[in-house]
């Protein structure tokens, strides 16, 4: 019991060093780690000091109704996607076929399939090192979830009925930050100031969607009026935005 009361102090300390009282929350989601005591906790506190982001030192992360294995080779989760989860699960959608571009984690994808159980999802990703955790993370949410190494669609040959990504969108030279400096580059920051990326998808889209299938993407509220334009242009209908937790427009789909 002493030796335990001496870690938690250990890391509390370190943790306080490093963030003052400014970061509670993440103290206590790290406190409250089942097996925390069992970890080598000298290395807890180098990268406590280092601010390595919370999610990567506990090593997973709760999604919507799901938990996920997370390390540096993929992008973490966060809140705010949820809301792209929960307005598909309240809309009146039943897609027989669900295409995930950057799976990343493979959160979306998973959380999509246990909502539409009778659907074939498939995710995709260019990277091997995420795949290969969204394939863990399936397995562990019993989730069946077809994955496929690939540049976007790139290596796709089937059509959906709906599309989702949450892909990088955020301009380096104006987005950079201490607080993203752990996580994959590729997985957050586009050329053509953010846009790149959305662009690709967009563009490409209706030879991957059947007719009537809708897309949904997340982008960064600045991106708003470009994005749908761009659905816009490429001729989707009842183009839409959703607010995110903070009421900024995050979210836009079309359908075909």
């Amino acid at each position: 019991m002493k030796n335990s009361h001496n870690k938690f102090t250990t890391i509390t300390d370190a943790w306080r060093n490093a963030y003052g009282k400014d970061y509670e929350e993440g103290l206590h989601f790290l406190l409250n780690t089942s097996d925390l005591l069992e970890r080598d906790i000298e290395r807890i506190c180098l990268e406590i000091s280092e601010k390595r982001p919370i999610q990567y030192i506990i090593g997973n992360w709760d999604f919507y109704n799901g938990n996920y294995e997370v390390n540096s080779d993929i992008l973490i989760p966060r809140p705010e996607t949820e809301t792209l989860i929960e307005h598909i699960e309240n809309s009146e959608l039943q897609p027989k076929s669900i295409l995930d571009l950057g799976t990343g984690s493979g959160c979306i994808a998973i959380e999509l399939s246990k909502i539409f159980p009778k659907a074939t999802v498939d995710a995709v990703d260019l990277s091997i090192r995420a795949i290969s955790i969204a394939k863990k993370n399936a397995k562990n949410n019993n989730a069946r979830v077809r994955f496929l190494i690939s540049n976007w669609y790139q290596k796709v040959s089937l059509k959906y009925d709906l599309i989702v990504s949450n892909p990088p969108y955020l301009d380096k030279s104006v987005n950079f930050n201490d607080s993203l400096k752990f996580e994959p580059e590729e997985a957050i920051f586009s050329g053509e100031n953010g846009l790149k990326d959305l662009r690709i998808i967009i563009s490409h889209s209706k030879n991957y969607l059947n007719y009537g299938g809708i897309i949904f993407l997340e982008h960064s509220p600045e991106q708003n009026k470009i994005i749908r334009n761009l659905f816009n242009k490429s001729g989707f209908r009842d183009v839409t935005s959703i607010k995110d937790l903070k009421r900024r427009e995050r979210f836009t789909f079309g359908k075909l």
